[in-house]
């Protein structure tokens, strides 16, 4: 897609608090029809969600819907490629290629970066404090994950990779280190309901009574 796809309405603003500090955002609004990877038609003249300044790239099929917040504390794109973002917030997170969140609350930081790529999902999850690098066709479905800070400030990191499927698990990471998560085979690629603390390569927890393939 060529040329700008939305523009800002100025007289919808809102203003929100983030670790302390303020960031305005503005509601935008399609100024050309085009279509969603996933089949959905934006119309021209419909409204989008809240972004501060240029949160949402102008290229591509990329799209924050009307239920959607994209933050970004330093003004750069955290939304672009095919990405979609429908009914979440996030905060400082990196969602591109057909990446797709949704009913999620999402943030990052410059110590805690979070990257969407790929064709990942993000359902109805959380990550907050904690680093996060989701690809391939994982996806997350009503999951947290989180870290615990170190005295000094430090916090842990998620990598999850491959088709990992991961249904009502919590992910702790621990401060200063990386949790790897890569369950790449056609079957029992789906962890549910577990508590994860440790790297994962191609193994499902032993208590884990429920796997199956999607």
């Amino acid at each position: 897609m060529t040329g700008k796809k939305f523009e800002y309405v100025k007289d919808d603003t809102k203003e929100v608090e983030i670790d302390g500090k303020y960031a305005l955002l503005t509601r935008i609004k399609a100024i050309k029809e085009f279509i969603l990877k996933d089949g959905i038609v934006v119309r021209k003249g419909e409204l989008g969600g809240y972004i501060t300044p240029h949160a949402l790239s102008q290229m591509d099929r990329c799209w924050v819907d009307e239920n959607s917040c994209a933050i970004s504390n330093n003004f750069r794109t955290i939304v672009f490629g095919d990405a979609t973002i429908y009914g979440s917030t996030i905060i400082n997170a990196s969602v591109s290629d057909e990446a797709t969140v949704s009913s999620s609350f999402i943030k990052g930081d410059d110590f805690c970066y979070v990257e969407i790529s790929g064709k990942a999902q993000i359902v109805k999850s959380a990550v907050y404090n904690a680093g996060l690098k989701l690809s391939g066709e994982a996806k997350l479905n009503r999951c947290e994950i989180l870290s615990n800070k170190s005295k000094f400030g430090i916090t842990g990191s998620v990598n999850i990779f491959g088709s990992s499927v991961l249904k009502d698990c919590k992910i702790l990471a621990q401060p200063g280190e990386e949790t790897t998560i890569l369950l790449a085979g056609q079957y029992n690629n789906t962890i549910e309901g577990q508590v994860i603390t440790e790297t994962l390569i191609n193994k499902i927890p032993r208590n884990n009574k429920k796997t199956r393939q999607l």
